[in-house]
């Protein structure tokens, strides 16, 4: 459980200092953040996503169920999975004394679904075919986040709630120990933030980015000219905890990018831990700097330690592409760019692995799954085409009768009899 007594007013969540450590959650993580209340009734909600939470009917009820199933556990940190195959971060916000409400984070995707994934999700829940654009176009806008990097926004949102500090009181208790002449310099627009809520999105994605391939000179570089000054600031305002809890965060961040560059998950986690306990035992600003510097050529140096990706690997990214992919233009320039290899050297790679040329096995990863909707659903054959990525119902049969030896009509008449 948390210590939340600098977030509540009697009994009550103070939705101001809420909204504050939501809104810090989401531009630390990039995920939405909704809040809701005892009575789960949203309370506020941040970021592109938040309004998916109830757009979707069900997502309500299947949160209350998993909260009543949750509620009585120690847990104050679980994941919600959704019917809808989306997952939200659920931090419940209570103490030794009572429930005061929850934070969601999400949605996200733990593994984005397949396009088989989605058709078995729009047979379920009876959704009409001329909806499945809308649904693709909202699932489209969902990050992925792997399991390593839950643990690690977990810490996060632990820090967050534990350490906050009530802003406008401590602004007020510094302000009365100061004379007049002083007070009228004061902006009253003052208020103090987490220096990394500020941050500059392209200049970390392009630093994560340099970490993750073990750019080592980059990376140095731009940690000294940029990094530094952005994100890792000392103001008068702010005190040595909060740039210790954007050092958290930016840990976070590098352990990530290790990841993403092949480092081990397990190695680069406990590696993240062991810095994350010097972090905390940092007793001044410029020791804390020394050490971020230090972290970060450590993570960046453990991707140089990686070996090659492997064969398996590659054939298994194209194969997951192509599935996610299905009703969409699949170019083989794109997957071979997906998978970090040139497009002659993927396409011989491919068919070398797989005894089939990559475009043989986009059509048959197609007619695959439309044999399914033909069994499974009353939808035409054009709409099938089309869902599985062929735009002219003709050379969809075509290629249909050269996979199969029969037409999607003989096929669909067949599987009605059951003989197929």
């Amino acid at each position: 459980m948390y210590n939340l007594s600098h977030l509540l007013s009697g009994t009550t969540l103070r939705n101001d200092s809420v909204i504050d450590i939501a809104k810090s959650i989401y531009f630390l993580s990039g995920i939405s953040v909704n809040i809701l209340g005892k009575n789960h009734a949203k309370i506020y909600g941040y970021g592109s996503n938040h309004d998916l939470f109830l757009s979707y009917k069900d997502i309500l009820d299947e949160y209350k169920l998993s909260f009543s199933q949750t509620a009585h556990q120690t847990t104050s940190f679980y994941l919600f999975s959704t019917s809808y195959s989306f997952t939200y971060i659920v931090s419940l916000l209570k103490d030794e004394h009572g429930f005061y409400g929850s934070l969601l984070l999400g949605p996200i995707f733990i593994d984005f679904p397949s396009e088989h994934q989605l058709n078995q999700l729009i047979k379920l829940k009876n959704i009409s075919f001329s909806q499945r654009n809308i649904l693709k176009t909202d699932y489209a806008q969902i990050p992925v986040v792997s399991i390593s990097r839950i643990y690690y926004i977990k810490k996060s949102i632990v820090a967050l709630l534990n350490n906050t500090q009530d802003f406008n009181t401590n602004f007020t208790e510094h302000k009365d120990e100061r004379n007049d002449n002083v007070d009228e310099e004061i902006n009253l627009d003052f208020h103090l933030e987490p220096e990394l809520a500020n941050h500059n999105y392209n200049l970390e994605r392009l630093f994560m980015g340099k970490v993750s391939s073990g750019d080592i000179d980059q990376v140095r570089e731009l940690f000294h000219e940029q990094i530094k000054t952005q994100y890792l600031t000392l103001h008068s305002s702010n005190k040595l905890s909060s740039i210790k809890n954007n050092a958290i965060v930016f840990n976070t961040l590098l352990a990530r990018a290790a990841i993403t560059g092949g480092v081990d998950p397990d190695h680069s986690l406990t590696l993240a831990d062991k810095y994350i306990d010097k972090i905390e035992s940092s007793s001044t600003f410029d020791e804390l700097l020394d050490l971020l510097e230090k972290m970060t050529i450590k993570f960046t140096n453990s991707v140089l330690h990686v070996t090659a990706t492997t064969h398996v690997s590659v054939i298994k990214q194209a194969s997951r592409y192509v599935h996610n992919h299905l009703s969409e233009p699949i170019r083989l320039q794109e997957v071979a760019e997906h998978v970090n290899l040139s497009p002659n050297y993927f396409s011989s790679l491919f068919k070398k692995e797989m005894n089939l040329a990559f475009a043989d096995y986009v059509n048959h990863t197609r007619i695959k799954e439309s044999q399914y909707l033909l069994q499974t659903t009353n939808h035409s054959i054009l709409d099938i085409a089309i869902s599985v990525g062929f735009n002219n119902q003709n050379y969809f049969t075509t290629i249909f009768k050269k996979t199969t030896g029969i037409t999607p009509k003989q096929y669909k008449m067949r599987s009605s009899k059951g003989l197929v």
